[in-house]
């Protein structure tokens, strides 16, 4: 069985829901529909795990991505 989860956020106090069962009906939250939040949209999905190789005469040096990452 495949588990698609769709979340929704509300524009006015943030709150997220994860949907588990559609049975229909709208989202409501701070009585404004709430937003579908749609995968990798946002600044914060920027790959932040894809080597970047930087040579230098004969030294090769690694570095995992080419931003910083939020946790470091």
């Amino acid at each position: 069985m495949k588990c698609d989860r769709t979340f929704y956020r509300c524009e006015v106090c943030g709150n997220l829901v994860g949907l588990v069962n559609n049975g229909g009906g709208e989202l409501v939250c701070c009585g404004q529909p709430m937003v579908m939040l749609k995968a990798n949209t946002q600044d914060a999905a920027v790959e932040k795990h894809v080597p970047v190789l930087a040579k230098d005469g004969d030294i090769i040096t690694v570095t995992i991505g080419s931003v910083d990452h939020p946790m470091t």
